[in-house]
């Protein structure tokens, strides 16, 4: 059984900037009138509608705010509130791991309610490098054998997984032992070089079934990255929401699920395989 722990994650608003960090929940938020100019002092409500947790701030003098705690993915509900402005609701927001995340709120004068507008766009005009997303539908709906993070990323063109050394994960051409593997962003990085496979242990650090995203960054040039020459893998944990949830699996294999021979050789193979697991999580 898996327990699913909370992340925290941080919303970094302004009028240009967008989500860069792996590990981070970021966008861009303008916050306008209706001449454009920036509404100071605007009350922003963040909630994650599945576990209702909620994170509150104000906007600063060029319409710009900051708030800790956010968490990754969604759906998310923002409420925008200003003096003299109509309220305005955006729902449905969703982040992506290592993705852009953009959202504008043009806000209208109570005098001129007939005529409110909101948009929202989400933009990847400055992701920089090569970076590939798995989000929790796409390891869902991945065939996997072993229960392994390497049956998802190698669903990247710029990962070959070596059969030769270990299924060891070669990035953009790079020796496996040249990668970073973190999870929430903590290094599972082999540090003594021991295993061919660039885990620290002999199989996977951590069950599929806990995965709510992951990204591979091949060439990431963003200065943020750091201690390895190959790529970056990246992964985020479930968390728990107000409803109680889980999964179950299991999988068998044995003998008489594999060929016994090879042309004229007969090959005689004796083996029984078990695999099952089960997740739980809700609130606390």
């Amino acid at each position: 059984m898996s327990v699913h722990l909370r992340r925290s994650a941080r919303l970094a608003a302004a009028v240009s900037s967008v989500l860069s960090a792996p590990v981070l929940f970021g966008g861009a938020l303008a916050i306008t009138g209706a001449e454009g100019e920036a509404v100071a002092g605007a009350t922003v409500t963040i909630v994650h509608v599945p576990s209702g947790t909620t994170v509150t701030t104000r906007t600063n003098d060029a319409g710009r705010f900051g708030a800790n705690g956010v968490r990754l993915g969604g759906p998310f509900k923002i409420d925008v509130a200003g003096d003299g402005f109509e309220p305005r609701s955006i729902d449905n927001v969703y982040t992506t791991l290592g993705r852009p995340f953009a959202l504008n709120v043009a806000l209208k004068s109570l005098e001129t309610i007939a005529e409110v507008e909101v948009t929202g766009t989400r933009e990847n005009s400055q992701q920089m490098g090569v970076t590939a997303q798995f989000n929790a539908s796409d390891i869902a709906n991945t065939p996997s054998i072993n229960r392994d993070l390497k049956d998802i990323v190698r669903n990247d063109p710029a990962i070959y997984i070596d059969p030769a050394n270990s299924n060891a994960i070669s990035i953009g051409g790079q020796n496996n032992r040249f990668n970073s593997l973190t999870v929430d962003g903590v290094k599972q990085n082999d540090d003594f070089g021991l295993n061919g496979s660039g885990y620290a242990t002999n199989r996977s650090p951590i069950s599929l079934d806990a995965v709510q995203s992951l990204s591979v960054l091949t060439s990431p040039f963003d200065p943020q990255y750091s201690g390895f020459q190959g790529g970056a893998i990246n992964v985020v944990t479930k968390s728990g929401t107000n409803e109680f949830h889980g999964s179950a699996y299991y999988y068998y294999n044995d003998d008489s699920m594999a060929g016994d021979k090879s042309k004229d050789r007969t090959i005689n193979l004796t083996f029984e395989e078990k695999t099952f697991g089960a997740t739980l999580g809700g609130p606390i």
